[in-house]
C-alpha cells in the first residue's frame, strides 16, 4: 500500500515529463522540416534542380 501511494505521488510530475519530452521532440521535427522546406524554395528561386 505504501509503494502504491508512493508512485501515485510521482505519477503527475513523470507525465508532465513525459509531454515535454514529446513536445520538444515534435518542435525539432518541425523546425527541420521547415528549413528543408525554406532550402527548397530559395533552390527553386535560384533555378537549382
Amino acid at each position: 500500500m505504501v509503494m502504491g501511494i508512493f508512485i501515485g505521488q510521482w505519477a503527475p510530475t513523470l507525465f508532465a515529463l513525459g509531454v515535454g519530452l514529446a513536445v520538444e521532440e515534435t518542435r525539432d521535427d518541425l523546425n527541420i522540416s521547415r528549413r528543408e522546406e525554406v532550402r527548397e524554395r530559395e533552390r527553386e528561386f535560384a533555378g537549382v534542380r
